[in-house]
């Protein structure tokens, strides 16, 4: 689940007050490592979420299609889980 940028613009600027890091966690019910991973965001301009999912192409390396050829030959009717 994402939290919205509302939510992490107070925390940002809850924690850049004279609050704590744990009490601006504990106010907003989010944990401390939340609170610092999003000052550190925001300090590199990066607060709002990331994009879900895979964040770079996958590619199978010569000896996995190595494996998976010499498995499809063995079994030929195996498929993936």
């Amino acid at each position: 689940m994402a939290y919205s940028m509302d939510l992490r613009q107070r925390v940002v600027a809850s924690a850049g007050s004279s609050e704590s890091i744990t009490s601006v966690a504990e106010r907003f019910s989010v944990v401390h490592a939340t609170v610092r991973n999003w000052i550190h965001r925001d300090h590199r301009g990066q607060l709002p979420p990331g994009m879900p999912g895979p964040k770079g192409s996958v590619k199978i390396t010569t000896a996995d299609e190595q494996l998976l050829r010499q498995t499809v030959t063995a079994q030929p009717g195996i498929t993936a889980k």
